[in-house]
């Protein structure tokens, strides 16, 4: 843990599985996770309110210890959250791996 990581985070990988059909299919129960540094910042949210119930939606930056894609998910503090757009891998003042910036997404209900 660091000043710029002070966060323990999970880094989720899809597996893959064989579906009814035989095909191989992305599958979330068969995630592979990483343990990783972060620093973890609410930026926004919004409640609607409707018929069938509550969607909540809030997004979040974060700063990571190590390199993640889009396609990954970040599990923190009990909660799965998707990466939202392309993480930006950050480099050091000699080109060298410093940390990655990610906007990460939030969504209930």
């Amino acid at each position: 843990m660091s000043l710029l990581t002070p966060h323990r985070v999970q880094l989720l990988t899809a597996g893959t599985t064989t579906d009814r059909v035989g095909s191989t299919v992305e599958s979330w129960d068969e995630a592979t996770t990483e343990e990783a540094g972060a620093f973890v910042q609410p930026t926004a949210g919004t409640e609607a309110h409707s018929s069938t119930g509550t969607r909540l939606e809030a997004s979040y930056f974060a700063f990571l210890d190590r390199p993640i894609t889009a396609a990954q998910r970040v599990m923190w503090r009990g909660r799965t959250y998707l990466v939202d757009g392309v993480p930006l891998d950050i480099e050091d003042g000699s080109g060298r791996y410093h940390h990655t910036e990610a906007r990460l997404k939030l969504v209930e209900g």
